[in-house]
């Protein structure tokens, strides 16, 4: 009884990470500000090449 509890407990939780995870992806803020989840951390080599662009 109490393993089962503690799988539904373990599932539950990465359901609800993966959710989040999958809602964070396709969040509307991320999406107007155009940029990946590697460039909003900046540790994304394109946002520096899309500098580089604009400064030419």
């Amino acid at each position: 009884m109490m393993q089962e509890i503690a799988v539904y407990l373990i599932l539950s939780g990465a359901l609800g990470y993966t959710s989040y995870s999958v809602y964070q992806i396709f969040s509307p803020k991320r999406m107007n500000s155009g940029n990946c989840a590697g460039c909003a951390s900046g540790s994304c080599s394109l946002s520096n090449l899309k500098n580089i662009s604009k400064k030419r």
